[in-house]
């Protein structure tokens, strides 16, 4: 009776609290700060039970990882066409450079798997009705586009946050959008 007592359960929220916790350092400090225990410092519990929870580094990266997705998801679901969906990809990563960061590190590891890709398979989702593309010529639109929007991410990364240039990048990115899109329409 008494081990029932003093037995200790698990916490059902602690995978949300760590994950908001890591977030917030990875805002911060950038990815270097993710240690296990630097997370379970700013989570308030102890890295055992980090490593109970999470098991190992890249466990711990792939739930920051899956956050993150929703997050972008959340935002490009509410976009009504390609070109929005792009733009908004890019002023989200513009936005929170250490978030984008982590999210296309992880995303370059699993690409080549049939693990799933959120943002991407959303993309192909938007194509398929916009333009009404199948196949072959959906993926390598969809590729394209994700290319694009990944180059016009880092570029405004690296800009900062204050480059009177922002306005130029998203026009650029706005007119190869158009140029992909057209394009594909031509050829389909």
């Amino acid at each position: 009776m008494l081990e029932a007592i003093l037995a200790r359960t698990a916490d059902p929220k602690l995978e949300a609290k760590v994950t908001r916790a890591a977030l917030r350092l990875l805002d911060k400090e950038g990815m270097s700060a993710l240690s296990m225990r630097a997370v379970a410092k700013a989570a308030r519990t102890t890295t055992p039970t980090l490593y109970d929870r999470f098991e190992n580094h890249e466990n711990l990266l792939a739930a920051i990882t899956k956050r993150i997705n929703e997050e972008l998801l959340g935002r490009i679901a509410a976009q009504n066409s390609i070109e929005s969906m792009i733009l908004e990809c890019v002023q989200y990563a513009a936005s929170h450079p250490y978030r984008y960061e982590l999210l296309y590190k992880q995303r370059a590891k699993i690409w080549a798997t049939d693990e799933p890709k959120p943002v991407f398979e959303a993309l192909k989702k938007q194509l398929a009705v916009q333009l009404k593309m199948r196949g072959a010529a959906l993926d390598e639109t969809g590729l394209a586009l994700m290319a694009l929007m990944h180059g016009s991410s880092v570029f405004r990364i690296a800009m900062g946050p204050n480059s009177a240039a922002h306005a130029e990048v998203e026009k650029a990115t706005s007119f190869a959008v158009r140029r992909i899109v057209r394009e594909s329409r031509r050829t389909k």
